[in-house]
């Protein structure tokens, strides 16, 4: 007999009920009716970016980054669930944690964005958005490239997808730059010391 994932959808038992405590400045993690508790492990930024999938077009949300603790807990108790009765232990405990874990989960939020966004600044501002013409050819053998001399006068635009601010801190953290206003609507990158 093979076990399935434990559903609440299957069999109509209610799911059990999660707890977090905290002893010697650690959180453990525990089932009401199952003897073993397991150590909550808070992760870093860096783990919580590590496990998006590179092609993300948004940061994870703070219920993500609270949900992947528990159900690596969930795991290491040796307990099966589908995903949505995970998210559904989750989402229950995530009501009743006390607000120092709250808070810093909450910061860990807003460090992972800022980090993302980071990434994502350098990601797009070299991701082109047109095809290269040696691309393009291979793609169209029987066209001719766009813009070369054998094709009919077509222009290729470039949309750019980082605001204007977002432009300038890209260029400055490139080149050094330091950035100066020096009079409204007119902006000068000097070098930095």
């Amino acid at each position: 007999m093979t076990s399935k994932p434990y559903s609440r959808s299957n069999n109509g038992v209610r799911l059990p009920l999660a707890h977090l405590y905290l002893q010697n400045d650690v959180y453990y993690f525990y089932l009401e009716g199952h003897p073993n508790h397991v150590t909550f492990i808070i992760p870093t930024k860096f783990q919580v970016l590590e496990s998006c999938k590179p092609t993300s077009k948004k940061p994870p949300t703070i219920y993500i980054i609270f949900r992947n603790p528990i159900q690596q807990c969930l795991r290491q108790l040796s307990l099966k669930f589908e995903r949505k009765d995970v998210s559904k232990i989750s989402s229950d405990l995530w009501r009743r944690i006390d607000s120092n874990l709250r808070t810093r989960f909450e910061n860990l939020y807003h460090q992972t964005i800022e980090e993302w966004r980071k990434g994502r600044l350098i990601f797009e501002f070299f991701n082109p958005l047109a095809e290269s013409s040696a691309e393009y050819e291979q793609n169209n053998p029987d066209s001719p490239v766009p813009n070369s001399p054998d094709s009919v006068s077509s222009s290729v635009e470039f949309e750019n997808k980082l605001s204007y601010r977002e432009n300038q801190l890209v260029i400055g953290e490139l080149f050094g730059w330091g950035y100066v206003p020096l009079i409204a609507g007119y902006n000068k990158y000097l070098e930095s010391p």
